[in-house]
């Protein structure tokens, strides 16, 4: 990828962030948007997994866990004592050599620390289901959308995220059938008695009848929905209202039974891990 391509994918990244609209608690966060471009798709599921890992790590936990490394790491290199700028000058204002820099303080931290928490593969997997929701929102809804995440720490599926979409136009009939078909979809999904196998089922009905009668390739599949259950190991919920985007809105429910822990549990890996890094 060259300089220019990748300060415009800065820019739209920048642009993205700038009009979502942010709230949250102690135990949640939503935030609302509209996708104008299918990159956007990819943006918002990586602001989507920085406000999880916010919200299952906790703000001091992700503070210390990034605070420390990075002084860590800054300390190894001999630049503990400089301000960001200084570290800019250094590099004489090279992009390039910024971006490395930046780059080197991403893996440090990842790699002596993130790796051995929980939650490292839960937020990809995660994050992968949101995008491949979000996707379903540009192709079929108005692209306008409203997540939320919450945790339940009593409750069976702890963790619990609602898409919200809205469809728009006069469309009436076509907009049923799109419900209807991701209804279907969900029940299929919930058939079955693990994720796994309904993601074996689905895949292996995929790949048996990839066409139709007519010898046209099948265009709608449930393999999507199946894999978001398989990968998160959840339970898919459709509701036929938004609570935040008003008429002809639907939210889908991801419930996730991911397990929790305490504080203390991560800050005694952090700092064993400070110690060895």
């Amino acid at each position: 990828m060259g300089i220019r391509a990748e300060r415009q994918q800065i820019f739209n990244y920048s642009d993205v962030y700038k009009n979502i609209s942010f709230s949250g608690t102690e135990n949640s966060f939503s935030f609302t948007g509209e996708l104008k471009e299918w990159e956007n798709v990819e943006i918002t599921s990586r602001i989507f997994y920085k406000k999880l890992e916010a919200l299952l790590y906790g703000k001091e936990i992700r503070a210390k866990m990034y605070d420390d490394f990075i002084i860590k790491m800054l300390t190894s290199l001999n630049q503990k004592e400089d301000s960001i700028l200084d570290v800019i000058k250094r590099h004489d204002y090279s992009i390039e050599s910024l971006h490395s820099f930046f780059m080197e303080v991403f893996d440090f931290v990842y790699f002596s620390v993130k790796k051995q928490l929980p939650y490292t593969k839960h937020l990809s997997l995660i994050s992968n289901a949101i995008s491949e929701l979000l996707e379903n929102t540009f192709k079929y809804s108005s692209r306008k959308y409203h997540i939320t995440a919450v945790l339940d720490k009593e409750g069976d599926y702890p963790l619990n995220i609602f898409v919200e979409n809205v469809y728009e136009g006069d469309d009436t009939e076509k907009i049923s059938e799109n419900i209807q078909a991701l209804r279907r979809g969900i029940d299929e999904v919930n058939s079955y008695s693990t994720p796994e196998e309904a993601y074996f089922e689905i895949m292996k009905n995929r790949l048996e009848n990839s066409v139709d009668e007519n010898g046209e390739a099948v265009k709608t599949s449930r393999l999507g929905l199946a894999k978001i259950s398989a990968d998160t190991r959840s339970r898919i919920s459709l509701e036929t209202t938004s609570k935040h985007l008003g008429g002809n809105g639907i939210t889908i429910k991801v419930s996730i039974p991911l397990e929790l822990y305490s504080p203390e549990y991560f800050n005694e890996i952090i700092e064993d891990s400070l110690k060895r890094s």
